[in-house]
């Protein structure tokens, strides 16, 4: 042992103390130990590398009111005073915890964030009313949080709590009487300073650069990049800042995603003498006692050097309290690290069981009153009640392991992550039949369960952050590119929570090649196969390593709330559409598939990953995604129309091809091809399956058409056959005509058709009575009975299934501007020919409020005797009278419109507006100019303003950089300013209160455009960069505006009303109305 010893130092540290109410043991022993080993070295620092918080039962709990008088017990025995004002909260049982251990700094980790930043700002932060210490409703840590590579001067919730300098750790902690006397103290800081026997000890801390992907927490922005010199580049100031003052010993606190990243940064670094990794990489060395189970990658502590080739230490904790890390280090008067008095008879990862907590103290009791573990013992105590009610409600049972451990269903296929999505796939198809594949990332799966009963508390505890099930529709392309994200960081050393855990398909993915060389990013999955729920191959979607078939055909998929927002790098927002939010969560969903297994146990194992099916790993086994029987070339082809009428209009159905094939589940697609018997392809075109004749035929001209057709299956292989088309001879006296038809049948359900693939269904406003502002809606049914995936109305499920359907039409509003006649309106809708129809009105609210979950579907009226009258008009049509209750009384005169099948094609611009968030101008497959003509009406005391800016996609989306993709969407930080800043020039919509305004300007075609409304102000206050005084600007997407509401409904085809008070305001969505003329100029 050298003897040049100038100071000591003991780092005792652990990460993600994410806890749970299998670790109170653990906290407790965690704190008996952190206890006991501090008094055995005089200058001793306890570290965290963050993630000391996640939702689930404890978390929860502790905003119980009984949690009240245990909180109050505990902070009058850590600081002598009573608070007679303390309130419960979330997550305060966690932070207490850290309190009582004593912690002295942070890293910041994401899991900090999963209830968003506002509930983090209120367990860091202090909460004071007044300035006594009665005021004092809590006192928040009493440590530093770090994160140098985070701005969290954009986040309204942390921004007040933030410093960007670099202060001593006494700066951050407040006694009562410095609460009441000086106010709170920060909380965050990118670094601060420890004194410990008169040496000051540097710690910093760095977080995920993946930040924003893997957490709710738009508001905070990530300084730098993800590789391992961008994030040193962010880092080494911060050090130098320490170094300038004299210090010489620097630790940093880091929650990177990976031990490897870890090993490459600290080499990128001068002056960091040890890096506290919060990856599950777990170290130790051979005296260490582990616990059942647990091997370790490498020796405790890892000696490595910095970019001087100074010595560097790098140093795993164990997570939820299961260990506790203790480093010694001996350094000499320049601040070097003795690397040869390292002693991994004292070094090392500490249990935190029973054995070794009476090791450490030697007999005596670590339990004593006022101890650490007798103050975290009180407090775990003291839930434990509220939560053991939930451990007897049994919800089924186990006869395997359920493994959902972090390092296997991270890395690999495992039972439980097929048993979860196996649970979502079965919840959503009884609401949606045709959803096929359901994807979540591991990283929402939080342990493992035994072999037994799993009640209400495993579920809640495994799935904490019980994410709402949502239906997204991508193509095969599409499934692709998200699987390809799922295994972006599958390697070595990663544990990444964005790889899945799969239903309904069989994939297989390559890292390295024949050469051991890493396969890109995006170059990864090789094959790719639907599967029934026999695990047979129902399409296939990739093969050796290309998407094969139709790369637009689209897949019904269920995914987390999380990630259909594009979290874990989960691009839905961009592949996606038909966005349904489902109601469903996923610990309702899990329950729901238990029951099945509530007398007979779930019994799959677990399988080694080179056995596992869904996930095939190709560095550890070989693929057979693509069944072994090979696919074989279809063997017929037919058309279930061979003839037509003559003097039919352009654009007529022929028939419906069907293939014949030996492959059951094979997909087809069907064109004209040149050949034998192709003479005639060119009058012809084929939409999917249907033929359409493009000439109007005459029998005595031409009695027989001849066309060569080709169907080809998801692997290319093809068949192709000539066919006929005879011209039926109809006498000239009596013309076939192309009206499309509008009928009703007993059930009240309506059927439109015509001889086009589509048809226009006309509503037309007559008259209304309602004192309610509500929204007209259409959805399809299967059949005439009204049947939706085979549930009839009235039965359960029937609601959930009609929303997935439901197409908006127009809402009416009550207090009509001066020169606004809502009489005038109508909405011409889109559908294919023959489609069953239902109506529905959501009384005082709209489909999308629902779909957010802002309004309960309880508030849908559908069609029935007690709230709808239907009577045939004069034309062919239907009068569809609705009663909503707000006039208490019985006559139908609430609501009534004039059903017509029609001729009409939409009003240009109208191509979306049926859609979920659909106020928008569809100007796609436009080219030149379109001429806008507006008509402006405003019943408000606000001087508002409307304009227009474009979108990339009908999800709100804004492309920054010309290349068609989404970069700024709804509820990142910066839409208002890019939405504002790219708006149509010349497009200035304001008037007077209850005055009538015309305006006339252009659009240019190609491009997708939405409504804003500034409320009393202008865009220019908006840009201005003063944030201070911005007015609340409202959109047709409900995640960009600040209140999560409904701003703009649709009151006809281009025509939006806008509601210009936060929170709904009084709803009239009369404050300014819009309507629009367009005209194609060239």
């Amino acid at each position: 042992m050298a003897n040049n010893i100038a100071y000591t130092l003991q780092i005792l540290h652990s990460s993600s103390l994410e806890g749970g109410t299998n670790t109170f043991t653990e906290a407790i022993n965690l704190a008996s130990l952190v206890d006991g080993l501090e008094d055995k070295i005089p200058n001793t620092i306890t570290l965290s590398t963050g993630d000391n918080f996640l939702p689930g039962p404890v978390y929860f709990a502790a905003e119980d009111l009984a949690m009240r008088e245990a909180l109050v017990s505990i902070y009058k025995q850590l600081t002598g005073k009573e608070f007679n004002s303390l309130d419960v909260g979330s997550g305060r049982l966690d932070a207490t915890l850290l309190n009582i251990i004593g912690f002295d700094a942070s890293a910041i980790g994401n899991h900090e964030f999963d209830q968003g930043t506002s509930a983090f700002a209120g367990l860091v932060g202090a909460n004071l009313n007044g300035n006594t210490l009665d005021n004092i409703k809590w006192l928040g840590s009493q440590f530093p949080y770090l994160a140098t590579n985070l701005d969290f001067s954009k986040d309204s919730s942390l921004s007040g709590l933030a410093t960007t300098t670099i202060l001593p750790r006494s700066s951050f902690q407040s006694t009562p009487e410095q609460l009441v006397s000086e106010g709170a103290k920060p909380k965050l800081a990118p670094a601060t300073i420890i004194e410990e026997g008169g040496e000051k000890i540097g710690v910093l801390g760095v977080s995920n650069p993946l930040f924003r992907t893997v957490t709710q927490a738009d508001g905070i922005q990530v300084l730098g990049g993800e590789t391992a010199a961008e994030i040193a580049a962010v880092l080494q100031p911060t050090i130098d800042s320490l170094t300038a003052q004299g210090i010489n010993k620097i630790i940093l606190l880091s929650d990177l995603p990976s031990f490897n990243l870890d090993q490459e940064l600290i080499k990128q670094l001068q002056g960091v003498d040890v890096l506290l990794s919060g990856t599950t990489t777990f170290l130790a060395d051979s005296t260490d006692t582990l616990r059942p189970g647990n091997t370790a990658a490498g020796t405790y502590p890892l000696l490595t050097s910095d970019k001087d080739n100074n010595p560097a230490l790098i140093v795993t904790g164990g997570n939820q309290y299961k260990y506790l890390g203790r480093l010694v280090l001996d350094f000499d008067a320049q601040g070097k690290i003795i690397t040869e008095n390292l002693d991994p008879k004292i070094n090392g990862m500490y249990a935190t069981t029973d054995a070794m907590v009476q090791s450490v103290w030697q007999g005596q009791n670590p339990l004593a009153l006022g101890s650490k573990g007798a103050l975290v013992k009180e407090l775990t105590d003291s839930i434990t009640q509220l939560i053991e009610l939930k451990d007897t409600r049994i919800f089924g049972k186990t006869d395997v392991l359920l493994n959902g451990e972090r390092n296997n269903v991270r890395t690999e296929e495992t039972n439980f992550g097929n048993m979860l999505a196996d649970a979502n796939l079965a919840a959503v198809r009884k609401i949606d039949s045709s959803v096929a594949v359901a994807i979540q990332n591991a990283g929402t799966i939080r342990g493992s369960l035994p072999v037994g009963e799993i009640s209400q508390l495993d579920a809640e505890t495994i799935l904490r952050f019980n994410n709402e099930l949502v239906l997204v529709t991508v193509t095969a392309a599409g499934l692709k590119t998200l699987l390809e994200n799922g295994v972006s960081r599958a390697s070595a050393g990663q544990t990444s929570g964005r790889f899945p855990q799969l239903a309904g398909l069989n994939f297989s993915f390559d890292t390295t090649d024949a050469e051991n060389k890493p396969i890109p990013v995006g170059q990864r999955v090789q094959s790719l196969a639907l599967v029934d729920n026999e695990g047979k191959n129902t399409d296939i979607i990739v093969q050796n390593g290309q998407v094969v078939g139709d790369a637009n055909r689209l897949i019904r998929v269920v995914t987390l709330g999380f990630m259909a927002t594009g979290g874990d790098g989960y691009d839905f927002p961009g592949l996606g559409q038909d966005v349904v939010n489902t109601g469903i969560n996923e610990q309702q969903a899990f329950k729901d598939y238990l029951k099945a297994y509530q007398t007979n146990p779930y019994n799959i194992a677990e399988t080694p990953a080179k056995e596992d099916l869904r996930i095939q790993n190709l560095d550890i086994r070989n693929d057979n995604v693509i069944q072994s029987d090979q696919n074989e070339t279809p063997t017929g082809l037919s058309l279930n129309g061979s003839s037509v009428d003559e003097n039919v209009v352009s654009g007529t159905v022929i028939g419906k091809f069907s293939s014949t094939d030996p492959d059951a589940g094979n997909t087809f697609t069907y064109s004209l091809v040149g050949g034998d018997g192709s003479s005639d392809n060119s009058l012809f075109a084929i939409t999917q399956n249907q033929l359409t004749i493009n000439v109007s035929p005459d029998f005595e001209t031409k009695s027989i058409y001849k066309i060569r057709v080709r169907t080809t299956d998801q692997d290319g292989l093809f068949l192709e056959k000539p066919l006929q088309i005879s011209v039926n001879d109809i006498a000239e006296n009596n013309p076939i005509t192309d009206a499309p038809t509008l009928s009703k049948n007993d059930n009240d359900v309506f059927n439109i058709k015509s001889k086009q693939l589509q048809t226009t269904l006309q509503v037309t406003l007559n008259g209304r009575g309602s004192k309610n502002v509500n929204e007209l809606g259409v959805f399809t049914v299967d059949d005439g009975q009204g049947k939706i995936n085979g549930i009839a109305p009235g039965e359960n499920g029937y609601n959930q299934a009609a929303l997935t359907r439901m197409q908006t039409l127009f809402s009416t509003i009550t207090n009509n501007p001066n020169g606004f006649n809502p009489e005038k309106l109508s909405r011409m809708f889109q559908l294919d020919s023959n489609q069953n129809l239902r109506f529905y009105l959501v009384t005082n609210s709209t489909s999308d409020a629902i779909r957010a979950g802002k309004t309960p579907i309880s508030d849908v009226l559908f069609s029935s005797p007690v709230n709808q009258s239907i009577t045939p008009s004069n034309d062919d049509g239907f009068i569809l009278a609705w009663k909503d209750g707000s006039n208490n009384t019985a006559n139908f005169q609430d609501l009534v419109v004039k059903l017509q099948a029609s001729n009409q094609k939409l009003p240009l611009g109208a191509g979306v507006q049926n859609i979920h968030q659909g106020e928008m101008i569809d100007l796609r497959g436009i080219t030149g100019q379109v001429k806008a003509d507006f008509v402006v009406n405003r019943e408000a005391a606000f001087n508002n303003f409307v304009g227009f800016y474009k979108v990339a996609d009908v999800n709100g989306g804004i492309d920054t950089n010309g290349d068609g993709i989404a970069d700024v969407k709804p509820g990142d930080s910066n839409y208002t300013q890019t939405a504002i800043g790219s708006r149509v020039a010349g497009v200035e919509l304001t008037v007077n209160n209850q005055g009538n305004a015309s305006f006339t300007d252009n659009f240019g075609g190609g491009v997708l455009y939405a409504p804003f409304m500034i409320v009393n102000g202008r865009p220019d206050v908006i840009l201005d960069n003063n944030p201070n005084n911005d007015p609340q600007v409202y959109f047709s997407f409900l995640g960009a505006n600040s209140d999560g509401l409904d701003h703009v409904r649709m009151l006809g085809n281009n025509t939006f009303g806008f509601e210009d008070l936060a929170g709904g305001g009084d709803a009239d969505y009369n404050d300014i109305i819009v309507q629009l003329n367009l005209t194609q100029v060239s």
